[in-house]
């Protein structure tokens, strides 16, 4: 599989022809208990940002593709870094967005092509209780639909507790397909790039337009040993909170600091993906997964780390990433910063 199909952005021109476009979208004017796509094109590719907010308490999200009530279902999923549970031949996908009673952002990728068992990977954080005093809780889940005769062209999140979703929640189904001839439409718009070519402890974006939704990619070279630490509008205030993992581990968590943790865990080379939630008037919420290489060549494994943040400004959005040296340590020369939004 190409790698720019899975990372359609990964560091390559913007007129690459393999992107991710608008498939379909809901977004609710009212409260409901069910958000239904409709049906969409198929592609071989999907990509699901899902902004559930709860009300009247609890919310959950089960999904069902194209209409499948049937037990066709199972899923594997890891709350806060505890234990595996698992769900087997279930009649939906339980996504684990509804644990607490607040908003959550789940972004899931699909492979759906028609002959085989559609595999799904997911991760969603929650904003749990507001402001930075609590750290976000987090879903890893990974999930199969027993259907290998058609592609996914319709989705349905039904919620299954006592609350309902309120207005403003909001599902997008994204499609990338690298046959594809068409390089117009894409969902995600180029905000901020940066390439280093000193060495510095510093890697600014500078001031871009404020989207809803964003996608960071982040990779490091290191000249000494800095640890990310991520501000949002040049706000190093305490009103930041963070719950993380190494190698899957415990969690650690931090709250009312004065930065949001980010990629690099002490290692030479590495590169990290952020979604981040860039609602105005809540907490903003971003999922990290990084990737460092350790000890160069074959004979050390690599070290794996997982992020959710909340910064609890209420009144603006992210518009401006600073990466910034924990250590004193430098980016090297080479170090990149990508911003891709949309609404």
């Amino acid at each position: 599989m190409s790698q720019n199909v899975v990372q359609p952005y990964r560091f390559v021109p913007s007129a690459n022809p393999i992107m991710y476009k608008e498939l379909d979208r809901v977004t609710l004017t009212g409260t409901a208990t069910t958000m239904d796509t409709g049906t969409f094109a198929s592609k071989p590719y999907l990509m699901v940002l899902h902004h559930s907010i709860p009300t009247g308490g609890y919310a959950n999200c089960k999904y069902t593709f194209n209409n499948s009530s049937g037990n066709a279902y199972a899923n594997r999923y890891n709350e806060n870094n505890g234990s595996d549970a698992t769900a087997n031949t279930q009649p939906n996908i339980d996504m684990r967005m509804g644990e607490y009673p607040a908003p959550c952002y789940a972004v899931s990728t699909i492979v759906n092509e028609a002959d085989t068992q559609k595999q799904i990977v997911s991760h969603n954080v929650n904003q749990n209780t507001a402001g930075s005093g609590t750290p976000p809780a987090d879903c890893a889940l990974v999930a199969k639909y027993d259907q290998s005769t058609s592609a996914i062209t319709q989705l349905e999140s039904d919620k299954t507790s006592g609350g309902s979703y309120a207005s403003g929640s909001e599902i997008i189904v994204l499609g990338a397909d690298p046959d594809d001839t068409d390089t117009t439409g894409s969902f995600w718009e180029e905000l901020a790039v940066v390439d280093l070519t000193t060495n510095t402890n510093i890697m600014d974006s500078g001031t871009f337009t404020a989207k809803q939704y964003l996608w960071v990619q982040l990779t490091t070279t290191l000249s000494s040993s800095p640890e990310a630490q991520i501000i949002f509008n040049n706000d190093s205030s305490s009103i930041y909170s963070t719950r993380y993992t190494v190698n899957g581990g415990a969690s650690t968590t931090h709250t009312n600091v004065s930065y949001a943790s980010g990629v690099t865990y002490n290692s030479p080379y590495n590169f990290g993906n952020m979604f981040i939630l860039n609602d105005q008037t809540t907490d903003k919420m971003t999922m990290v997964e990084e990737v460092d290489q350790g000890t160069a060549g074959s004979g050390t494994e690599p070290n794996f780390r997982e992020v959710h943040n909340k910064w609890a400004d209420n009144s603006n959005q992210i518009t401006r990433i600073e990466v910034q040296s924990s250590t004193g340590g430098d980016w090297a020369s080479g170090s990149k910063l990508r911003v891709w939004g949309a609404d």
